[in-house]
């Protein structure tokens, strides 16, 4: 197996990818890999970027996006947000670096992981034929099939980085642009197409093969 949410980025027998980038502020970095692409989102993010991995055709399908299921907390600040959210200097946010992060690697899982993350994590009220014992014990049920889902890795690299600390909200400041690396770990099984600017890396999997 590649990874699941408790493992580690360097676990795990999985296919490497590894680009570079940059990126201004309030526009948006796009790279596929294959049926996913890995996204630096500034349409929704406080002066920055929000972090995602989304469909590759129809991106924009029934907001479909695979990193926030997996990359907890679920409330409250988080490391797909490289912005000045939640009362985040710009210059702090690109000092946070490498930012490790989990992605689902389909719609199915996608759903998947939404209805676990909503047992386990969002309250519910007591319904006459639940106790609260009962719903402790599903969300407690939910959370461990969350786990274990077999996932995709993700870390993104900040090089270098320029920030205004005169504009933004709040005199918190805004991040006027990044470089950066990324680097993703998929199943072995994973469908990869070789793309100008990806580094594949499939050797962790032909090890694996000749083990068997």
């Amino acid at each position: 197996m590649c990874g699941t949410m408790n493992t580690e980025f360097t676990e795990g027998r999985c296919i490497h990818i590894t680009f570079s980038g940059e990126v201004s502020a309030d526009k948006n970095f796009d790279r596929p890999f294959g049926p996913l692409r890995f996204r630096l989102n500034s349409e929704e993010a406080s002066a920055g970027w929000w972090v995602e991995v989304v469909p590759a055709e129809g991106a924009n399908s029934e907001n479909a996006e695979y990193v926030s299921v997996v990359t907890p907390p679920y409330h409250f600040e988080n490391i797909r947000y490289l912005d000045t959210s939640y009362g985040t200097r710009a210059e702090d946010a690109v000092k946070d670096s490498p930012r490790d992060f989990n992605f689902v690697l389909d719609q199915e899982q996608f759903h998947r992981a939404a209805n676990l993350v909503n047992l386990g994590v969002y309250s519910h009220p007591l319904s006459e034929n639940k106790s609260e014992v009962e719903f402790d014990q599903e969300s407690q049920n939910a959370l461990a099939a969350l786990e274990s889902l077999p996932i995709g890795k993700g870390r993104l690299q900040i090089l270098d980085s320029r920030v205004d600390r005169s504009t933004g909200q709040d005199g918190l400041g805004a991040i006027e642009w990044l470089k950066f690396q990324v680097e993703l770990h998929v199943p072995c099984n994973f469908t990869v197409l070789d793309a100008s600017g990806l580094l594949i890396d499939r050797s962790q999997c032909s090890s694996e093969r000749k083990n068997h």
